[in-house]
């Protein structure tokens, strides 16, 4: 898993707080990874950004808003141990200011 360094630039250039970026990163993370993420397999973007965050409380305000949701059990990919995987339940509306950011960053997987 990584991101390419220009979508890191673009993430980076965005004029919104903190929490808005998680999200943000968050919801762009499970729209690329269709089968979605584990908490930890979220973490280790936030990790190899450098920052020292731990995402879960942007994770559980997003599940809150219904934006995401518990889709299955298994075994993390960093861990290796079984954990709950997180899917979006729909990609944010074009009116949505989540959405009128996300356009901008373009996170890619590699």
């Amino acid at each position: 898993m990584g991101i390419q360094q220009t979508s890191l630039e673009a993430y980076n250039s965005i004029d919104i707080t903190q929490k808005q970026a998680i999200y943000i990163f968050i919801i762009h993370l499970l729209y690329i990874y269709k089968n979605g993420l584990t908490d930890n397999e979220i973490y280790i973007y936030f990790t190899e950004k450098g920052k020292r965050m731990q995402p879960k409380t942007r994770r559980n305000e997003l599940m809150k808003m219904g934006y995401i949701y518990t889709y299955e059990k298994r075994k993390c990919t960093i861990t290796g141990k079984t954990a709950l995987v997180w899917k979006l339940t729909t990609f944010p509306m074009e009116d949505n200011f989540l959405w009128k950011k996300i356009e901008n960053v373009g996170v890619t997987a590699v």
